[in-house]
């Protein structure tokens, strides 16, 4: 890899919907543990936003 290239993430590989489902669920939790509850309904008052517009 060169100096100029970004770091591969993983995320641009592909995936099964079921597991980027999990992967959405985990990711979630651990930041109900670090933001707190609220910080969740955010994101997912968002996220249905997103879906309805």
């Amino acid at each position: 890899m060169s100096a100029g290239e970004a770091k591969p993430t993983g995320e641009d590989l592909p995936v099964m919907e079921n597991e980027d489902g999990v992967r959405r669920l985990a990711r979630d939790a651990r930041r109900a543990v670090r933001e707190g509850p609220e910080a969740i309904a955010r994101r997912q008052r968002a996220r249905l936003a997103e879906l309805v517009a």
